[in-house]
């Protein structure tokens, strides 16, 4: 088969595409960042999803698209959210329907939810997000049911995927341990906080091409420890002298929306609003319309996440992702941690 893959000069879409090429399907990778290191074979084209004669091209003789293109709540990117989330969605769709393309797997968020009321939250919750990006996502969900669109679709809906190559804010997270600095949790540390390790996540994108037709999925791994024992687990794994200092989590969201006004925080909105609070999904759908099982616990992706980060530092500026957010005002709490 062929696969058109969007955004797929990223993490995810880096290791779903060598994942497909290693079963001897051919990928192409739409993606407006320079071409990163690729398995040979996979095809790279350069361009922004925005524009649609370039999806369009992207999408001639393609099987199954992946549409992974997206702007992260990090970029702080306001109404843009919806020109790229959005607008890049409707194209895929469009041009998925002129060539007949057989499935679109479609990568949400499970940040559509917002702060769900009931735990484990399942596809039916009703989603309410309390940012831009979750409710951009929102939308372009919405845009695969309409009447137009006749290619069928899964909408895979993640917690936060980990794994080797994953930086962004956890790459001032690792950077941090490292360093032997101070952990601080917006809360106690004693509510849940799901993640799924990115090989685990490819399984389902790759189930989801003959599976769960027009279907919305939740992704995470289910038995998920307190956040504080996860952080304690990393710690210990890094053999380091780094301690977990609680803030009171009224205080924290307070000062972080006022230093997120101000672009001083790597947080945003979407972080600080849920951080400490309990938040797994329910993937029994997963389970049964996928055959899902995931292999991965907290303690080993945030591992091999962090043992990756340490093997490949060096190449980092820094020390830390070229793709993180900045530390802002972090970098003065750093120095006394």
């Amino acid at each position: 088969m062929k696969f058109l893959i969007t955004g797929g000069a990223g993490f995810l879409g880096i290791n779903l595409a060598e994942r497909l090429i290693k079963k001897n399907h051919k990928v192409r990778i739409l993606d407006m960042r320079d071409k990163p290191k690729l398995a040979e074979g996979i095809e790279y084209i350069k361009g922004d999803i925005r524009d649609y004669s370039l999806v369009n091209e992207a999408t001639k003789g393609i099987d199954v698209v992946f549409n992974l293109a997206s702007l992260l709540p990090c970029s702080r990117a306001g109404n843009m959210f919806y020109k790229v989330n959005v607008g890049g969605t409707k194209n895929v769709i469009i041009a998925s329907n002129e060539y007949k393309v057989k499935k679109i797997v479609h990568i949400s968020t499970s940040i559509v939810y917002g702060k769900p009321k009931v735990m484990p939250c399942s596809e039916e919750e009703r989603v309410a997000p309390v940012g831009n990006y979750g409710r951009s996502k929102v939308v372009a969900e919405r845009l695969f049911s309409s009447p137009k669109n006749k290619v069928g679709y899964t909408i895979l809906r993640p917690r936060l995927i980990v794994g080797p190559g994953r930086l962004g804010l956890l790459s001032i997270l690792f950077d941090w341990i490292s360093k032997d600095k101070n952990i601080y949790l917006i809360g106690y540390g004693g509510n849940r906080f799901q993640m799924v390790c990115v090989y685990d996540l490819i399984d389902a994108c790759i189930s989801s091409i003959n599976k769960a037709h027009n279907q919305i999925i939740n992704i995470g791994y289910p038995d998920v420890p307190k956040l504080k024992d996860v952080m304690k687990s990393l710690i210990n794994h890094a053999k380091s002298r780094s301690d977990i200092v609680p803030i009171n989590p009224a205080l924290a969201r307070i000062s972080l929306m006022v230093l997120d006004w101000f672009k001083l925080t790597p947080l945003n909105i979407e972080h600080y609003k849920i951080a400490d609070k309990d938040f797994v999904l329910d993937v029994k759908k997963a389970k049964k319309l996928l055959g899902w099982k995931p292999k991965y616990n907290h303690e080993q992706m945030l591992s091999l996440a962090y043992d990756w980060y340490m093997e490949n530092k060096d190449k980092l500026q820094g020390g830390v992702a070229s793709d993180a957010p900045k530390e802002g005002l972090l970098k003065i709490i750093k120095l006394f941690s």
